[in-house]
């Protein structure tokens, strides 16, 4: 599940690299995650694993969104990019 989370962020980066959209903000929304970007373009949602839902309430308790480039971004994407690994460890990735 964090692998298709790290997906879905890294083809919106991709969209902005290519200039077909402008930014993205990430929402966290309890176990949901909503990659909103800019203009009309589509949001993606994804239902997130309990340890990511924990992670994020621990780092992230007062934000209610996270703008792409920002330094909570960064953090957000080491912290999913993290529990994939375990994933891929344990197998369940």
């Amino acid at each position: 599940m964090a692998y298709g989370i790290l997906e879905m962020l890294n083809e919106c980066e991709s969209l902005v690299n290519k200039g077909s959209m402008k930014t993205f903000v990430v929402c966290l929304d309890g176990s949901k995650l909503l990659i909103q970007p800019d203009g009309d373009g589509q949001p993606r949602l994804a239902l997130l694993t309990d340890e990511l839902k924990v992670s994020f309430q621990i780092f992230f308790d007062d934000a209610a969104s996270i703008q792409y480039l920002s330094p909570d971004y960064n953090i957000l994407k080491s912290l999913i990019n993290a529990q994939a690994c375990i994933g891929r460890m344990k197998g369940t990735e």
